[in-house]
């Protein structure tokens, strides 16, 4: 029995060994290395996550997962986009902002900003 996912795993790979090496731009936003783009040089699994062995600006290895960066044609940012505020937050500010409509209070200036 062969499972959906290891064709998929085994295409990755297949597409990574024919195009590593290469340079790979560091998409998340949240990664301290974002916007960097990076030489790549192969790659290597760890407890099921896929990374790649890159070297960083100061020319250091390092491995970086590879669903960061563009590797794999990823050219979105990464499913969970943060928020500022929690569910309960906005839904605290969505009353505040009802209540002081409510009462007549405005917090928009007729002056323009120079």
């Amino acid at each position: 029995m062969r499972f959906a996912c290891a064709a998929r795993d085994s295409d990755t790979l297949q597409q990574l060994r024919q195009i590593l090496p290469c340079d790979v731009q560091v998409i998340d936003h949240l990664h301290p290395l974002f916007g960097q783009c990076l030489p790549a040089k192969t790659f290597t699994h760890r407890d099921g996550i896929l990374f790649l062995i890159v070297t960083l600006p100061d020319g250091s290895p390092a491995t970086i997962a590879a669903d960061v960066t563009d590797a794999l044609g990823n050219t979105r940012t990464p499913k969970e986009t943060p928020t500022v505020l929690s569910i309960d937050g906005i839904r605290r500010l969505k009353v505040l902002v009802e209540a002081t409509r409510s009462n007549g209070n405005s917090t928009t200036r007729s002056k323009k900003c120079k």
